[in-house]
């Protein structure tokens, strides 16, 4: 993946390529990512998450450089976070971690946010277990105390009606199945506007990971589905904390990234206790996280990258 992202640097795709100051930030930025993300192969999990983070951050300034969606040197040049762990010498437990958007600051996380057409974090904040239950190959791996979440669930065409009238929704936890299902999709808005494609005890079936497939028909739109990193690999993300819009996974894995590596570098006594495996129940689903951000990581931002400069 790296070597397809590398071979972008030559002519750029979107204003980077005709603008020369972005084409200058589009090549030293990803350079820098990609330096970065293979010295993160090479080090521990302890320091991992620094790398990692900065890492996704450069390629963050790469992406804004190559978007269509900004015309000025404030819209694309990237400066400072934007987004804060509260309390974080006060938490003992990573999801009831708050990450929240710095009030009156612009920030490089709500920049992208706009330059992706992706929601924010909401000024209250979100729970860390939340955004990590977002994440496909993490809902498998919940964090201690995680508590009841909205996690992001598959999205697939069915045979059982027209082509395009109907689909599966995959992944819903079994404990939704009953009268309770309308209010837990409600938190999905790409869902808005669909219903059940009949009674739901002939369109839904036990998975035997814990959850319930069930299938919803439309009559105007398709689901707002996400596409994730391929065509046919589709999601339907949750809103986080009522809003409107979900999070690009993009800036999903930027929150995660970024809390992890706020407490590897404030904390690194809390850090390092989280991580022994012989002691903390989320050393592993931590470790997961750490290696799948490797390869996730750089097949996103060459996605972004392209779908920002069309």
């Amino acid at each position: 993946m790296w070597q397809r992202i590398r071979g972008l640097r030559h002519s750029p795709p979107g204003p980077a390529g005709s603008d020369a100051e972005r084409k200058l930030t589009f090549g030293a930025a990803l350079e820098q990512s990609e330096q970065l993300f293979k010295s993160a192969e090479t080090v521990d999990y302890s320091a991992r998450p620094l790398l990692l983070f900065y890492g996704l951050s450069q390629a963050g300034r790469a992406i804004a450089a190559a978007s269509t969606r900004a015309s000025t040197p404030d819209e694309w040049q990237l400066n400072g976070h934007g987004i804060a762990v509260e309390k974080l010498d006060e938490q003992r437990l990573l999801s009831q971690c708050t990450v929240k958007n710095q009030n009156g600051k612009k920030g490089s996380f709500k920049q992208l946010a706009g330059l992706l057409g992706s929601a924010s974090l909401p000024g209250d904040g979100a729970l860390f277990g939340q955004l990590w239950s977002m994440v496909p190959e993490l809902t498998r791996y919940p964090l201690t105390e995680q508590g009841a979440v909205h996690p992001v669930l598959r999205f697939g065409d069915t045979a059982m009606a027209a082509p395009g009238r109907a689909g599966w929704v995959k992944g819903i936890p079994a404990g939704e199945q009953g009268p309770g299902l309308e209010d837990f999709l409600s938190h999905y808005p790409g869902l808005h506007g669909t219903e059940p494609a009949g009674p739901p005890n002939d369109f839904s079936r036990g998975e035997n990971d814990g959850t319930f497939t069930a299938t919803r028909q439309w009559q105007l739109f398709p689901p707002a589905t996400t596409t994730y990193l391929a065509d046919d690999d589709t999601y339907l993300f949750p809103a986080v904390a009522g809003q409107s819009e979900v999070l690009h996974p993009l800036l999903l894995w930027w929150s995660l990234l970024f809390t992890l590596s706020m407490f590897a570098r404030y904390h690194p006594s809390s850090w390092v206790a989280f991580l022994n495996i012989d002691q903390h129940q989320d050393s592993t689903a931590l470790e997961v996280a750490l290696d799948q951000a490797l390869s996730i990581c750089p097949q996103l931002i060459y996605s972004t990258i392209h779908a920002v400069s069309i």
